[in-house]
């Protein structure tokens, strides 16, 4: 505690949501309300948490919620424990019978006692968004922990313990500050409402003046479609992302005017949503890792199959980042990708890539392969005439760090290790530039171009202040 009156807590949920209903997002906001109606204020806004979206157990998007709420009176831990609890029972209960697929688990704790270890759960974090972590592991760690702190740690489940992962991991994003955006989230006000009363003509037309100014990934161009609506059996009736809370609290009230009446309750939560945060560079043991996110840089070999469905698979020589050697690896490039497959048909073998996915299994199981989720054509392999290559990260000047050390990004500190044998240069028929899937099939965490430069242009400390205390006074008056 920070001192003898006052109380500063951390909350965290995760696997709260099922096949048939229920929601993370949903339960954290009615745990908000509950404690604002009660005189305890968010010290800032609560972190909706991607996690590693290609774990198979997840139930929708592999979320996870913490919040940071303080009291100027004093409270024991476990009087705060016990609130969420009965809240906890009676929401898991009211959805459908918890089987395995969900295990529900929530974590009361006091701040310092949480901040005191902030890099082991920032670690936790950061592993959480790129590969499959050891729940065993976890565990055996986390006991000392709670040992260590004897009743200022809380931690409830339902059924097993695979929602620890998530709660722990949402923990150690408070304490992280890299990129971040926002997500207002809105909740239907019955469950019997059917979302495809909202009209999406409407919402299209309605999102197109605000995409490219204030907001990213709430319409895809190519369908011409609003994607703000979840169809699944949750209670989400829209979400709006954006980079600046303000602008989407603006957005939000000018979407009441016609959709008010179904509307029950909505929060703000600031999310590593749109940001590129969950790939790692490439190594021999990362590729043979199972659901593991990764980036790799390499030339296209050959296109080696196309499957019936449409799939294609490639064949690429990567450029392995620590050493001048590299190795062979097989890209799938799904049918949905559209531009992405189309490149990678055009290429050859002089135009150097770099290329983002996930690790998964082959379909017919005999090896693993990374699935194409994003890629950037960057150079030329073989030019007569050599420029200076541009950062993949921020695209800030490369600078070389010495005879056979590769380049290096003085701004960002993103390395490349291309050596003299292969020297890169512009390219002939395509620029240095990004291609991806279109928005409705891009992932969660996945950056949108838009956001490429644009990362702070809009953010506002100010805007963020006002409307934090905004949601703090306005949950009070309700």
């Amino acid at each position: 505690m920070t001192n003898d009156k006052k109380t500063k807590v951390v909350l965290s949920f995760d696997d709260i949501d099922t096949l048939r209903g229920g929601c993370t997002t949903h339960f954290a906001t009615k745990i908000i309300n509950i404690f604002l109606s009660r005189g305890w204020k968010l010290e800032d806004f609560p972190r909706l948490v991607r996690l590693n979206p290609d774990i198979p157990w997840k139930t929708r998007g592999n979320a996870a919620i913490s919040i940071v709420l303080s009291n100027e009176k004093k409270a024991s831990i476990e009087d705060i424990a016990y609130l969420v609890q009965e809240e906890f029972v009676s929401y898991t209960s009211s959805n459908e019978p918890i089987t395995g697929h969900s295990q529900p688990t929530f974590i009361v704790a006091d701040y310092d006692a949480i901040s005191s270890r902030s890099y082991y759960f920032r670690r936790l974090y950061r592993n959480a968004i790129k590969e499959t972590l050891d729940i065993k592991t976890i565990e055996k760690e986390l006991w000392k922990i709670i040992k260590e702190e004897e009743k200022r740690i809380v931690i409830k489940s339902l059924i097993g313990k695979r929602g620890l992962i998530g709660t722990l991991a949402s923990i150690g994003y408070i304490f992280e500050n890299d990129d971040y955006t926002f997500e207002l989230l809105a909740y239907k006000r019955d469950q019997e409402i059917n979302k495809k009363n909202l009209d999406n003509k409407l919402l299209y037309s309605f999102f197109l003046k605000y995409e490219d100014i204030f907001t990213f990934g709430n319409i895809d161009v190519y369908s011409k479609k609003s994607i703000v609506t979840p169809y699944g059996p949750d209670p989400v009736l829209f979400g709006l992302r954006g980079d600046n809370p303000l602008s989407l609290l603006s957005i939000f009230r000018e979407i009441v005017n016609y959709y008010g009446n179904l509307i029950d309750i909505w929060m703000l939560f600031k999310t590593n949503q749109g940001t590129d945060v969950h790939h790692r560079r490439f190594n021999k043991r990362n590729i043979g890792s199972l659901y593991s996110q990764i980036e790799v840089v390499g030339w296209k070999i050959r296109e080696k199959e196309i499957l019936p469905s449409g799939h294609h698979i490639f064949k690429i020589n990567v450029l392995e980042l620590e050493a001048p050697s590299s190795s062979e690896i097989e890209i799938a490039c799904y049918r949905e990708s559209l531009k992405m497959r189309w490149l990678l048909g055009k290429l050859g073998e002089e135009d150097l890539l770099l290329l983002f996915g996930n690790t998964k299994r082959k379909f017919d199981l005999s090896s693993t392969t990374l699935n194409l989720e994003k890629n950037y054509v960057i150079y030329r392999k073989t030019q007569p005439k050599n420029v200076k290559p541009l950062c993949l990260k921020c695209f800030n000047t490369l600078e070389s760090e010495g005879r056979e050390k590769g380049l290096r990004c003085r701004k960002c500190n993103y390395r490349l290790f291309v050596i003299d044998s292969h020297k890169i240069t512009a390219g002939k028929e395509f620029t240095p530039t990004v291609f991806h899937e279109p928005p409705m099939y891009q992932r969660h965490l996945t950056k949108p171009l838009k956001r490429f430069g644009r990362e702070d242009m809009i953010k506002s400390r100010e805007s963020e202040e006002v409307v934090l205390e905004f949601i703090n006074n306005e949950y009070v008056r309700r």
